[in-house]
C-alpha cells in the first residue's frame, strides 16, 4: 500500500472513530439522562422490578414471587429478572438501576449493529445504521429503552441473532449462534422468540438457501437452542413440574391469539402492525432511503455490466434485512391482541438496510447528487430525531408525591426492616381511606428503604410497639395530620404527603 493510500485509510478510520464517539455519546445521553425521574409504569415495569428484588430478598432465582406470593402475572422465564437483579447489585436498589439494564441493552445493540455493519459493508453503513436507530423517537418512549421492561434486552438478543443469520452466508455455522441467542431471547420473553426462528427460516427460503438445511443441521440448531434453555427448564421442573409451561401456553399463547378485552390493544386489522410501523417517521424514511438507493443502483446497472454491481451489493444481506423487518409484524398481524412493542425489532432491520443501501451507493460511485441526497436525508433525520427526543426527555418531571417522599426519607443503611404504613387520601366505596399499599409504592419502599410495608394505616401505626413510619396524604385528612403532630414525630412535612414516626 502506498503512503498516500495509507494516509487516506488512516483518515477514514479517524473520521469514523470521531463520528462513532459522537453517536455513542448522543445515545448515552438520551438513554440515561433523567432515567430515574419518570413515573413507574403500573403494569409490566413494576412487576419485573419487584420480581427481581424479591429474587434477591428470598435468595431464590428460579421461582419468582410478587409481594411474597408466587407470581402468576409474570409467567416468563427469568433471564430478564436475573439481569435486573444484577444491575441492582451493581448500582444499588433504585429506579435508575431497574431501568439501566434496558438503556444499556439498547446502547449495546446500537454499538454492535454499527460496528458489525462497518466491518461487513463499510464505515458509512455502520454510522448510518447507528444514526437511524439512535434518532428513532420510539426508542426512548414507553416500554422500551428507558423503562424497566424486558423489551430492550430481548431486542439485543434478537439483533445478534439476525446479524449471525445474515453472516451465515459466509459460514453456515453462524446460524447456530442465532439459535443460541434465540434461546436467550426465549429465556427473556418466552414465546416471542418464535419470531427469531421464523425469520431465519423465511430468510433461508427467500434467499434460496433452504436447500442447505439437512437433518444433521436441524438437530444441531435445535441442540444449540436447547443447550441454553434446558438447564433452566430442568431446574424449574424440579420445583413445580410443568406448572409454568402450562401457564405460559394457556395465557401467553392461547390468550394472545384469541379475542381479548384489552380495549385499545385489540385491533382486528391484520395489517395493524405494518400500519403502526409506517407511522413511525424513521421507519418509513429508512424504507424510502433504501428504495431510493435501489432505484439509483438499478438505473446505473443499465449503464454498466451486472457483475460490477453484484460485487458491491450484498443481496443476501438485503434479503436478510427484509425478513428482519417484515416477518415479525406480518406474523403477529394475524393475532387479535396487538401491542406496539412486539414489533420493535423491525426498527433495527430498517436502520441496517438503510446503511447498507447508502454504502452501496458510494461504493458504486453513483452520481454525486444521489450520494449527497441520501446522506443529507439521514443527517436531517438524526438531527430531528435526537432534538425531538431530547426535548421530550427534558420535560420529564416527577409528580409521584409518595414515591418522591420515600426516595428522600428512606435510607437502606438505616431503615432495612423498619415497619412502614401508608394512608392515602383516596377512599374506598365505603368511605374509608385506603391503607393497602399500591404495588408501585410498595416497590419504591422496598428499593429505597428495604422496609416492611404493612397495611392498616394510621390505626396500625399508632398501635405498633416497634419503631415505625407512616406516610399520609394531606388531602381530606387535615384532622388526622393535626392529631399525628400531637401523638407522633413529624419526619417530613410535604405539601401533599407527611411522614411521621412513632
Amino acid at each position: 500500500m502506498s503512503q498516500a493510500s495509507r494516509s487516506k485509510t488512516n483518515c477514514k478510520v479517524w473520521v469514523f472513530a470521531i463520528l462513532f464517539v459522537i453517536l455513542v455519546a448522543s445515545s448515552s445521553f438520551l438513554l440515561f439522562y433523567k432515567l430515574d425521574v419518570h413515573y413507574m409504569h403500573y403494569y409490566d415495569e413494576h412487576f419485573y422490578g419487584l420480581n427481581a428484588y424479591e429474587m434477591i430478598e428470598n435468595n431464590d432465582y428460579l421461582v419468582h414471587t410478587y409481594m411474597g406470593e408466587v407470581n402468576v402475572n409474570n409467567i416468563k422465564p427469568p433471564l430478564g429478572l436475573w439481569v435486573i437483579a444484577l444491575f441492582y447489585r451493581i448500582f444499588g436498589f433504585s429506579l435508575f438501576s431497574m431501568r439501566a439494564q434496558s438503556a444499556f441493552a439498547m446502547l449495546l445493540s446500537q454499538i454492535i449493529l454499527g460496528l458489525w455493519a462497518r466491518k461487513r459493508y463499510g464505515n458509512l453503513a455502520g454510522l448510518i445504521a447507528m444514526a437511524m436507530l439512535i434518532s428513532t423517537q420510539v426508542v426512548y418512549g414507553f416500554h422500551f429503552a428507558r423503562f424497566g421492561d424486558l423489551d430492550a434486552l430481548y431486542q439485543l438478543f434478537f439483533t445478534i441473532a439476525m446479524i449471525a443469520m445474515i453472516d451465515s452466508k459466509r459460514d453456515f455455522r453462524r446460524l447456530y449462534v442465532s439459535a443460541v441467542f434465540c434461546g436467550l431471547a426465549y429465556l427473556t420473553k418466552s414465546w416471542h422468540a418464535v419470531a427469531i426462528a421464523l425469520t431465519c427460516f423465511i430468510y433461508l427460503l427467500i434467499s434460496g438457501r433452504v436447500k442447505e438445511i439437512t437433518l444433521k443441521r436441524i438437530l444441531l440448531l435445535l441442540g444449540s437452542f436447547l443447550a441454553v434453555v434446558l438447564p433452566w427448564a430442568v431446574a424449574r421442573f424440579t420445583r413445580d413440574g410443568f406448572t409454568l409451561l402450562a401457564q405460559s401456553i394457556s395465557v401467553r399463547v392461547a390468550g394472545t391469539i384469541t379475542v381479548t378485552e384489552d380495549g385499545g390493544y385489540s385491533n382486528p386489522n391484520i395489517f395493524g402492525y405494518i400500519l403502526y410501523l409506517l407511522r413511525q417517521v424513521h421507519f418509513s424514511a429508512a424504507l424510502l432511503i433504501s428504495a431510493f438507493g435501489a432505484l439509483v443502483l438499478l438505473f446505473k446497472r443499465r449503464r454498466q455490466p451486472a457483475a460490477a454491481l453484484d460485487r458491491t451489493l450484498d443481496k443476501h444481506a438485503v434479503l436478510g434485512c427484509i425478513a428482519w423487518i417484515f416477518v415479525t409484524p406480518l406474523m403477529l398481524s394475524f393475532i387479535e391482541k396487538k401491542l406496539d412493542w412486539y414489533v420493535f425489532s423491525s426498527l433495527y432491520g430498517s436502520a441496517l438496510l438503510a446503511g447498507i443501501m447508502v454504502q452501496t451507493l458510494f461504493d458504486n460511485q453513483t452520481r454525486l447528487w444521489a450520494r449527497i441526497a441520501a446522506v443529507a436525508a439521514v443527517a436531517a433525520l438524526f438531527v430531528f430525531g435526537t432534538v425531538t427526543s431530547y426535548q421530550d426527555i427534558a420535560k420529564i418531571q416527577s409528580s409521584e408525591s409518595y414515591r418522591d417522599v420515600m426516595a428522600e426519607v428512606l435510607d437502606r443503611d438505616y431503615d432495612v426492616g423498619t415497619h412502614v404504613y401508608v394512608q392515602y387520601s383516596e377512599q374506598t366505596e365505603d368511605g374509608d381511606f385506603i391503607t393497602e399499599w399500591t404495588p408501585t409504592d410498595y416497590l419504591y419502599a422496598k428499593l429505597y428503604g428495604g422496609v416492611d410495608c404493612l397495611p392498616g394505616g394510621v390505626d396500625a401505626f399508632l398501635q405498633d410497639d416497634e419503631y415505625a413510619l407512616l406516610l399520609i396524604g394531606r388531602a381530606d385528612q387535615e384532622n388526622a395530620v393535626e392529631n399525628l403532630y400531637i401523638e407522633s414525630n413529624c419526619v417530613l412535612d410535604d405539601y401533599y404527603v407527611c411522614v411521621f414516626s412513632n
